[in-house]
């Protein structure tokens, strides 16, 4: 692997692991929403209307909606 390819490598593996922090750290205070996982907070607000909790739901979509 020549000296270019291990700073592309460097760079991706820097790029994920700040991805993966932001998702973290979005995760734990959006309380467990995600800022990249459309499909998962889509059911998350599907699943707050059913359940009556709007506040939750209106939480969920605007996520979704932001995206």
């Amino acid at each position: 692997m020549d000296r270019e390819n291990i700073q592309r490598l460097a760079l991706a593996l820097f790029l994920v692991a700040v991805a993966g922090d932001v998702d973290a750290i979005g995760f734990l205070t959006l309380g467990h929403l995600f800022v990249s996982f459309m499909s998962g907070n889509s059911t998350q607000f599907a699943v707050h209307i059913a359940q009556g909790k709007w506040d939750d739901a209106t939480l969920a979509g605007s996520i979704v909606g932001l995206f």
